[in-house]
């Protein structure tokens, strides 16, 4: 509960299911209006699984290490499904800003890399 009261007074309001994985982050969105984000980890040649389907509302979504250009920006998202290969080692930031937004987000990290 003082998780949601935080994220409530932080960055807007959000309701429906949010699970954040290392490999993986979804938004299921009842109702989303602010900012969130997650961090994956990832390796250079594995694939990033990028869906959605907003059914209602704005969303803009960035992905791409801190500090440098995104290797994927997208405003205004409604629908898609996208697979993109990691270019290289690191943390990759997803960020979602949602304005009366509702619908299905989702990225998930596959192709695990040999070490």
């Amino acid at each position: 509960v003082l998780f949601a009261d935080v994220w409530t007074r932080s960055a807007g309001w959000f309701k429906g299911d949010r699970i954040k994985n290392p490999d993986c982050y979804i938004l299921n969105m009842t109702s989303m209006n602010g900012k969130d984000s997650h961090t994956i980890s990832a390796k250079a040649g594995q694939t990033l699984v990028l869906r959605y389907n907003i059914t209602d509302g704005r969303v803009n979504v960035a992905i791409g290490k801190e500090n440098q250009t995104p290797i994927y920006e997208e405003k205004q998202i409604k629908e898609a499904r996208l697979n993109f290969v990691v270019p290289a080692d690191g943390d990759y930031i997803i960020t979602v800003r949602a304005k009366r937004a509702k619908g299905e987000f989702s990225v998930r990290l596959e192709n695990a890399v040999d070490e």
